[in-house]
Order: C-alpha cells, then structure tokens, then sequence
C-alpha cells in the first residue's frame, strides 16, 4: 500500500502545480500565457485522471483485504 501512497502523492503534487500554474495565468491574461496555461490544463487533466485510477485501486485492494479478512474469519 506504501506504493500507493507515495503514487497518490507525486499526483496530488502534479495537479496542485498545474493548478497554481494555470491560476497564475488567469491572473496575467496576456498572449504568452495561453500556451502555458493549456500546457498546465493538459497536465492538470492527466493528474486528475491518474487520481481517479489511483483511488480506484486503493478501493478495490481495501475490498480484497476486507474480503480476505472475512474468509478468514469463517
């Protein structure tokens, strides 16, 4: 589960970056920063996407052991 963990953080780390990336740009809304800001848009997607998988995971391997704890029990 460490692994998990560790993988949940690096994401969380990429979106809230991108994040402070992107409300950056909106702040300064000139030309050059449209670039970066779709750039951080990108980036903010896919670490939201891996979230999502990364959670999932640690749903299904908590269900597993809770699974595994009840055969165990009988």
């Amino acid at each position: 589960m460490n692994l998990i963990n560790a993988a949940e953080s690096i994401v969380k780390a990429k979106a809230d970056k991108n994040a402070f990336i992107m409300n950056s740009c909106v702040h300064d809304q000139t030309s050059q920063n449209l670039d970066k800001f779709l750039k951080a848009l990108g980036g903010y997607q896919r670490a939201v996407s891996e979230y999502e998988v990364i959670k999932g995971l640690k749903q299904e391997m908590s269900t597993q052991k809770e699974d595994s704890a009840d055969t165990n029990e009988d």
